[in-house]
């Protein structure tokens, strides 16, 4: 399985992207290929694409080198899993 994520083949979610979720999303992004981050706050993800956290738990810079595919609507997240 862990061969699968490193390859892209199988892709990671993190669900809620809060104080935990998204430090550890980040980190899952540098290690895997496919990574999601859902959460049901749209402004919140509108934000994370715009590389602004406003719970400032990581940098501009950080946001911007990832490749996290952030998701607010449950359904686009249900086909991607």
């Amino acid at each position: 399985m862990i061969e699968d994520l490193i390859s892209g083949e199988e892709t990671l979610a993190v669900v809620r992207l809060g104080y935990v979720g998204l430090p550890l999303a980040i980190e899952f992004g540098k290690a895997f290929k496919s990574v999601i981050g859902f959460d049901i706050n749209e402004n919140r993800i509108n934000k994370l694409k715009n590389h602004i956290d406003v719970n400032e738990e990581t940098s501009v810079e950080e946001l911007k080198k990832t490749t996290i595919q952030f998701i607010s609507d449950p359904a686009t997240f249900k086909n991607r899993i």
